[in-house]
């Protein structure tokens, strides 16, 4: 039984400052997209930082979002060298610091495949430059996300697949729910302050696509424009 694990990573390595300290002034460039002389160094102090505690098995309070709910994953599932955890970053340095941190951290007990960490353009938290980070998520992240998935579920045939929602962009869930639905993948969430991983399997009659509430966002958005 072969395995897709899609996975939105977030910034939590960045905001829980699981990074080593002496790295805080390299962190803050990232933070503002800019990609510091000391960048691979980061990353790899920062995977240094958190193999032990995700090995170990030490409290999750010291992982990120999506290292901890994947660490419960393969606690209740086996998880074998056929199986694909794929990861879907943020159009942002930082989350995409974060993701190769991630991908890193994943490798090193080589549990199965790890694939990406992929960028979904359009999809950003912050205005670095001069952007509209509404007009982005619309008009080129929603479409972008989608296609990316629609990919690599065209890329080779698994038995069962999950879209993992629990780190990442928190504003993609409606839209990455009504997705995974469509394409009857089951949703993968970890609460914070739980131990129990919920995974909701796809309704057997879904009526809401993918395209409707990308029509309908993107109609609000416009209204909105002309306030």
């Amino acid at each position: 039984m072969t395995k897709l694990i899609l996975t939105t990573t977030g910034t939590s390595i960045i905001t829980k400052k699981l990074f080593p300290p002496q790295f805080k002034s390299e962190i803050t460039s990232i933070e503002e997209g800019k990609r510091p002389r000391q960048y691979e160094n980061c990353v790899n102090g920062t995977v240094n930082n958190l193999r032990n505690v995700f090995q170990q098995n030490l409290p999750k309070e010291f992982l990120s979002a999506e290292l901890a709910s994947l660490r419960v994953f393969k606690s209740n599932e086996n998880l074998n060298e056929n199986d694909v955890i794929v990861l879907l970053a943020t159009d942002t340095l930082d989350g995409k610091f974060c993701a190769e941190v991630i991908k890193k951290v994943l490798e090193s007990p080589k549990w199965c495949n790890i694939e990406g960490p992929f960028t979904i353009k359009g999809f950003k938290t912050d205005v670095i430059q001069n952007e509209n980070i509404a007009g982005d998520f619309v008009n080129a992240g929603l479409n972008n996300l989608k296609e990316e998935v629609e990919r690599i579920l065209r890329s080779k045939t698994f038995d069962t697949t999950y879209f993992n929602i629990t780190g990442g962009f928190k504003g993609i869930i409606p839209f990455a729910t009504i997705l995974a639905f469509e394409k009857k993948m089951s949703l993968m969430y970890l609460y914070e302050t739980s131990s129990d991983l919920i995974i909701i399997d796809p309704p057997q009659d879904f009526f809401c696509s993918f395209k409707e509430m990308e029509d309908s966002t993107s109609r609000i958005t416009s209204e909105l424009g002309h306030i």
